[in-house]
């Protein structure tokens, strides 16, 4: 069983997943400890192609190719693909620090938390923005609850960045919900929140967030 799964679903981005890739190449633990899951969902530009360059040097990659149906059904594929005994969502548009999955794994196998959060950076034109989701002063280092920490005043709109432990998602069958479109991040949180009885923060930076006009998520109407 591998330790860790990252799970990128992909849609037409190939300006920024070469990086994406490499960054979680770019780890100081062996390729037998986690696996790199990226789940095409539909591209109809060269994305699944420099993902496919890849596969020959690393066996620790894996990608499925599905029909488009939205960034929910990608990660719901990459859950019940996957065999780590955690699970991490990377967007391939974003990167992740190099050498941080060491001490993630490390804190994973003190802590046994359900939850882990990381620390979370947004960067525009390579340089450091600020800081997003802040943990709560003076609760880095305990564990509580999702109820008690959402009480706390912690709202988090993203998974990236967290990390799951995969038996509590098949646990309670959590999933995305692929009926909506815009806030599908939000809804899981606070469905892992909610049942979630060990949640701790990793004071580590982790993910870091690529400003990208065009995103699904910076794109807003009336409708959405």
């Amino acid at each position: 069983m591998k330790k860790i799964s990252l799970i990128i679903p992909l849609f037409n981005t190939e300006k920024y997943i070469s990086r994406c890739i490499q960054s979680c190449l770019n780890q100081n633990i062996s390729k037998d400890d986690y696996e790199i899951i990226v789940v095409n969902d539909g591209s109809t530009d060269n994305s699944a192609s420099i993902v496919k360059s890849y596969l020959e040097k690393n066996d620790n990659i894996i990608i499925i190719n599905k029909t488009n149906e939205g960034v929910s059904s990608a990660r719901n594929v990459g859950i019940e693909t996957s065999k780590g005994e955690y699970i991490l969502f990377v967007d391939s548009d974003d990167t992740i620090e190099e050498n941080s999955l060491k001490p993630i794994v490390f804190e994973a196998n003190k802590l046994s938390s359900e939850i882990i959060i990381l620390n979370s950076k947004i960067y525009e034109n390579g340089l450091l923005s600020k800081i997003v989701y802040k943990f709560p002063n003076g609760l880095s280092g305990k564990t509580l609850s999702g109820i008690v920490l959402f009480n706390k005043g912690y709202l988090r709109g993203s998974v990236c960045g967290v990390v799951f432990k995969k038996q509590f998602i098949l646990n309670y069958k959590l999933r995305f919900n692929e009926k909506i479109k815009n806030g599908e991040d939000s809804l899981f949180m606070t469905m892992t929140f909610l049942y979630a009885n060990s949640v701790s923060h990793l004071n580590l930076d982790f993910y870091k967030v690529t400003i990208r006009e065009k995103s699904a998520s910076r794109i807003w109407d009336l409708k959405k």
